[in-house]
């Protein structure tokens, strides 16, 4: 007897809007033939069909030969463009030949009921008894029973049949889903593209379809069927954005509210590069309040793109110009929000200077050759500060030459070199004919100067003396850092240079061969406070300018030193206070102690901890002389 059963399982992979339905039905052939009849519902698709024997076809209704009986599970799947389906039948080909003989089988199905399955017996003989087995511990001995299992998750399901002397078993798979579903999302913006908005599904459910829609229905609207989108909104505003979400056997959505807000607001700021060598060079600096996708400057002549800060040289002096900046941001190529700011600025203006340099009355390599050479150093007076705006080399006609300088206040000062013919015979001087920056001539370049003349200082000519001089330009300058070229110029009391001599790598000097008297002592580092001092010179061979008698009084031990070092001080004035400041060599002020002092000898200790590795410069005053002290600390 042929027994002939169809069980139908249906999946929809994905489907168009209208959707597609794949249907087959069949006819029984001689034997273990059958014809199988495509009723689906889509023209002009592809076709596969897998007849559950490891055998397929691609044929529009193929007909297909079983090598046996049995019971065959056939799938047809059909696809084109816009839709993919397929549906599953048992096609039961099962013969019984007698009365012994069985053979289990079931099929099963879904109700309304929630992790309900409903069970079909499909076995075959005569049966005296059965048991099913749902894999959940539970078991029934109903025919075909329905059966709710406790929760999602797969769960092996057998049928037992006992017929006579036969008996069998089947076993099949059972995915168990929940029939119900909820359509949740979460999002979050682009860091860098805030308009772009990144979608995460946290739906619950088996969902088979999801479906958004953005919400931008005066753009024309705009959707997707992907779970996780990321959609780029056309313009500032708010969004309704809807996700419809579908399973098997459920359909939910939500919407939500998206509010896109891009700011842009843009301002920028400019100043003229005084220091530049190029004149009327602007530096200009965007501050950007948001996010841009393009952003230029226009300088009449030229448009740079893509940089924030950025610089322009404008060509012409004392001229009015407008830049504007434009910033854009770009919404998804629909819209977007455009910042334009314009402001004008009017260049400086620019001259020349220059002069020749003298020996006296005679010109430094002029007419003939003088064998020198020097150099001049221009200072912007900006201020209370001196700045070194550029230094220039020459020696041709002992004419010095700065081009194109920004109109403002100036000084010059010239110095020969170290291998020039002359160069022990005169002193650095600036404009005025001075070695010193606070006696200058100040240099209004309001107009092009050409005949800022120098007539260098010239050391004054006397017999040679058997006293010498030694000291430290820390005694002779508010300040000093030793990379800053420094200056000491010896007059006699009728203000006539006697020496001058460059300070060396740790801010000593040394004058010799000097008769007995008064001098001044001058020091000279341009823009920094000197103190001049008025020192003696005895018949001595050799003396160091510290405040000679100052500096009797005083001595450190130990240096080197460790923690600490006592300073002892023979208070033979009877001054009331020791005023002790301690430098870095490069000038830094480290720190400052005042100590009280009683009448003899005092021993005052001065706590290095706080100091660090290296040479230390200690600046003694007793209100009335400075003398500074060398310290070498030297920590484990």
């Amino acid at each position: 007897m042929l027994i002939i059963a169809f069980s139908i399982l249906s999946l929809n992979l994905f489907a168009n809007e209208k959707g597609c339905q794949a249907d087959f039905d069949t006819n029984m052939l001689d034997g273990f033939a059958v014809e199988f009849i495509n009723m689906s519902d889509v023209q002009n698709s592809e076709i596969f069909w897998d007849f559950g024997d490891g055998n397929f076809s691609y044929e529009q209704n193929p007909i297909h030969v079983y090598a046996d009986s049995g019971a065959y599970f056939v799938c047809l799947q059909i696809l084109n463009d816009t839709c993919s389906d397929m549906i599953c039948k048992l096609v039961d080909l099962r013969e019984a030949s007698g009365s012994d003989d069985c053979d289990a089988l079931y099929d099963f199905g879904t109700t309304e009921i929630e992790y309900e399955i409903q069970f079909n017996n499909l076995s075959i003989g005569n049966l005296d008894s059965l048991r099913w087995e749902f894999g959940d511990g539970s078991t029934s001995e109903l025919l075909s029973p329905n059966h709710i299992f406790p929760s999602e998750g797969d769960y092996l399901s057998c049928l037992t049949i006992f017929s006579g002397n036969c008996t069998d078993i089947y076993c099949r798979q059972i995915n168990v889903e929940s029939m119900s579903c909820e359509a949740q999302f979460s999002y979050s913006s682009n860091e860098d593209r805030p308009s772009e908005i990144q979608f995460i599904d946290e739906s619950d459910g088996n969902i088979t379809k999801w479906e958004w829609d953005f919400g931008d229905v005066e753009q024309g609207g705009s959707f997707s069927d992907e779970q996780n989108p990321t959609h780029d909104f056309p313009a500032n505003g708010s969004y309704e954005v809807n996700l419809s979400i579908l399973t098997d056997n459920c359909a939910h959505d939500i919407t939500k509210t998206i509010e896109i807000d891009v700011p842009l607001d843009i301002d920028f700021t400019f100043y003229l590069d005084s220091n530049n060598v190029v004149p009327n060079t602007f530096v200009f600096d965007a501050e950007i309040n948001g996010y841009y996708d393009m952003l230029s400057w226009n300088f009449n002549n030229q448009t740079i793109t893509d940089k924030e800060d950025t610089t322009h040289v404008y060509p012409e002096q004392d001229t009015d110009y407008q830049v504007c900046l434009t910033a854009i941001y770009t919404f998804n190529d629909t819209s977007e929000i455009k910042e334009v700011l314009c402001k004008g600025l009017t260049t400086s203006q620019y001259y020349n200077i220059g002069g020749q340099v003298f020996f006296g009355d005679s010109l430094m390599n002029n007419p003939y050759d003088t064998g020198d050479s020097a150099v001049a150093y221009l200072y912007r007076i900006d201020g209370p500060r001196m700045t070194l705006i550029d230094s220039n080399y020459f020696a041709y006609l002992g004419y010095y030459w700065f081009a194109q300088k920004l109109k403002a206040y100036y000084i010059i000062k010239t110095a020969l070199f170290e291998n020039a013919t002359h160069f022990d015979d005169y002193a650095p001087t600036y404009v005025g004919n001075t070695t010193t920056w606070e006696e200058a001539e100040i240099i209004n370049l309001a107009q092009n100067k050409y005949r800022e003349d120098i007539h260098l200082v010239e050391k004054y000519t006397t017999k040679e003396g058997l006293s010498n001089l030694q000291g430290s330009i820390y005694d002779l300058m508010v300040s000093y850092k030793p990379s800053q070229q420094a200056v000491v110029c010896l007059y006699d009391m009728e203000s006539n240079l006697v020496a001058y001599q460059y300070v060396d790598q740790y801010g000593d000097y040394y004058f010799e061969s000097l008769n007995p008297g008064h001098y001044m002592l001058q020091a000279d580092v341009t823009g920094i406070d000197a103190r001049p001092k008025l020192i003696y010179l005895d018949t001595k061979e050799h003396q160091e300018y510290k405040s000679v008698k100052f500096q009797e009084q005083s001595e450190l031990f130990p240096n080197p030193a460790r923690h600490y070092s006592i300073l002892n001080f023979d208070n033979v004035q009877n001054e009331s206070a020791l005023y002790i400041s301690v430098y870095a060599v490069d000038g830094q002020l480290l720190g400052e102690e005042n100590s009280p002092l009683s009448e003899g000898m005092n021993y005052l200790k001065i706590n290095l901890d706080n100091y660090p590795n290296g040479v230390l410069i200690l600046q003694i005053s007793d209100g009335k002389q400075v003398i500074s002290k060398k310290l070498f600390h030297q920590k484990l």
